[in-house]
Formats: C-alpha cells, sequence, structure tokens
C-alpha cells in the first residue's frame, strides 16, 4: 500500500511519535511518502502526485496545518485519516480540523463522544504505543542512570503536587526526578534532578535503571495548555506506560479505567488509587525483586505481542480497507 503521512511539525515530544509512526509503517511493507506542514505542503504534494497514486493519507496532530494546507487536503479523493495523539489536553484544537477526515483516531476514549457530535468521519479509539528499538531491555546501565525510584515527566501541576505531598516518603529512596520543573520541589535538594527535556534513548535508560519506576499521568484538568474547554476527561493511559513496560521494567501506575484494556492490573502492572496507597506499594515492591521482575517481564511480553507501533497501524490499515 501507498501512503502519504504528515508529520505533526511539533519537535518535542511529537518527531519521536512522527518517527516511530513511519518506522512501524516502513516495518510492515507500506510505501510511505512523507509530507510536513507549511508553506511548501503544496509544492511537495505536486511532486509526489506525479510519482505516485496514495491508497490513504494519515495526518498527525494537525495542529500545524495552515488554512491552505488544509484545503488541499479536503481536495484529495482518496481515504485521510487522522491521529490525535494528545487529547484530552488539546482537544479544542483537534475539533477545528477534525471534519476534514474520514477516518479520526483518538487517544483517548473520553473523546470518543465528542468527536461522534462534531465529525462525519468514522471515530477510533487508538492509544499510543513503543518502539521497541529505543525502548528496551538493556544488559548494562551505567550508575548515572540508576535509581531505587525513577519519575520522568515534566513536573504538571498535579503530578508536582503528588511528589510534594509523598516527598518524606520519597527522601528515604535514592530518587531520581528527570524533567523539566523539579528544582521547585521544596525537598528539591533530597533528589537526584535532570532537568530539561530527555532524549529518548537516555529516557530508557532511566526506566531499566531504576527498581521502581512511578508513572503519574497529567489531570484531564491540567491549566498548562488550557485546550480542553469542555473538560473532557482522561481515562487512557499514557505512551509511557508502554515505553516503561517495553523496557522489561517495573512501575507502578495511577489508576485509570482503560489500564485493563491493555494489562492485568496488578498482576503485569502495579497500580495505585490514592497517595496512601502509592506509598504502601512502594515499601511493598522494592524489597521483592523477583515479583518486580517477574511481573515487568509479563508486562513486557503483552507489550510485545500487542502494544508496539507496528500494531496501531495494523489497525489504521485495518479499519481504513474494511470500509473503503
Amino acid at each position: 500500500m501507498k501512503v502519504i503521512y504528515v508529520t505533526s511539525g511539533i519537535r518535542k515530544p511529537f518527531a519521536f511519535i512522527d518517527h516511530s509512526v513511519i518506522q512501524a509503517m516502513k516495518k510492515l511493507g507500506l510505501e510511505v511518502r512523507v509530507m510536513h506542514p507549511g508553506r511548501h505542503f503544496q509544492q511537495r504534494w505536486e511532486r509526489l502526485r506525479k510519482k505516485q497514486n496514495p491508497d490513504f493519507l494519515l495526518t498527525m496532530l494537525g495542529e500545524r496545518l495552515t488554512a491552505e494546507n488544509l484545503q488541499l487536503i479536503e481536495s484529495f479523493s482518496f481515504p485521510k485519516a487522522i491521529w490525535y495523539t494528545d487529547d484530552p489536553y488539546a482537544i479544542d484544537r483537534s475539533l477545528q480540523t477534525c471534519h476534514l477526515f474520514d477516518w479520526v483516531f483518538t487517544n483517548e476514549s473520553e473523546a470518543l463522544p465528542v468527536y461522534q457530535k462534531s465529525c462525519k468521519g468514522r471515530i477510533v479509539h487508538l492509544p499510543l504505543a513503543a518502539h521497541p528499538l529505543v525502548y528496551k531491555p538493556l544488559k548494562k546501565v551505567p550508575s548515572l542512570f540508576r535509581s531505587q525510584i525513577a519519575m520522568v515527566g515534566s513536573a504538571f501541576q498535579n503530578r508536582f503536587a503528588v511528589v510534594e505531598k509523598i516527598s518524606p516518603c520519597l527522601k528515604k529512596y535514592r530518587t531520581r526526578l528527570i524533567g523539566p520543573g523539579w528544582d521547585r520541589l521544596s525537598a528539591s535538594s533530597s533528589f537526584l534532578l535532570r532537568g530539561g527535556w530527555i532524549k529518548p534513548e537516555e529516557v530508557c535508560q532511566y526506566y531499566n535503571g531504576a527498581k521502581i519506576v512511578l508513572n503519574i499521568h497529567r489531570a484531564f484538568d491540567d491549566p498548562y495548555l488550557k485546550q480542553n474547554r469542555h473538560r473532557i476527561g482522561a481515562q487512557t493511559p499514557n505512551n509511557r506506560l508502554f515505553e516503561i513496560a517495553a523496557c522489561a521494567s517495573f512501575q507502578i501506575i495511577d489508576a485509570r479505567e482503560d489500564l485493563r484494556k491493555f494489562y492485568d492490573p496488578d498482576r503485569e502492572i502495579a497500580v495505585c488509587r490514592s497517595l496512601e496507597d502509592l506509598k504502601e506499594k512502594i515499601a511493598f515492591y522494592l524489597p521483592r525483586e523477583q515479583l518486580r521482575k517477574k511481573m515487568a517481564f509479563l508486562a513486557y511480553q503483552r507489550t510485545i505481542r500487542e502494544h508496539l507501533y507496528e500494531h496501531r497501524i495494523q489497525v489504521i490499515v485495518r479499519h481504513i480497507l474494511k470500509n473503503r
């Protein structure tokens, strides 16, 4: 199949997702031609149309598409799909473009009824995934990346509050906090901090080097983007769920309803349902190395079977082919 893939046009973190999707499509044998949103979009299309007749178009996010880009996409006669991977946090923007596509894939199940009311196309829930050539088990990890507890991600408001409240617990252990904003913690000197944006290859080492990886979701009403004015909830786990599992690393994740669609809670993935529960699970699992390894390996096996980007692209292709 011949595919036109339109990238997000956003460097962090979506350039990595773009790369993962493109590599997955190529691995599946799809003939991929890449276009980028912006002023050269029309010129690129004019060159591509002379070489091939695409079977479908897949766009990532669509946030950076100009009015001219969108007008051109609307004129295409072949199937057009878009994958929104920042719902519900940026859903206000997504609702401005979803009506132009025959297929709308969203990472968030709570967004499904919203798109069904606003779009003419078919709506499908499609979470993110793992890139197994980047997120993978490592035999050796330098001491710089080792810890008892690690958490990777920006210090969003609710995530910051969780760490502040359980800092007396976390200070007992060798705890690493990786990402922007953690230096604002009142007890920041008690933790090993790595600020700024971290490359995925480096994140993989932090995951592999930790005995426990904490995976605390951003709240659905986080004020950072201010692009969820209808306060759409969030029940689908984030991409870190799959990436940590792809490293065969043990994680404790805060509960989201959709988790059980992808893993067996407390058999493959440890789940916390309150701050007290989180502290108790840290204390319970940290000394139980064999149990941690067993759960992490089960989650790893499930990820390799079901939760790679190749699996997500297969879903997209299957839906488009079924309804052509």
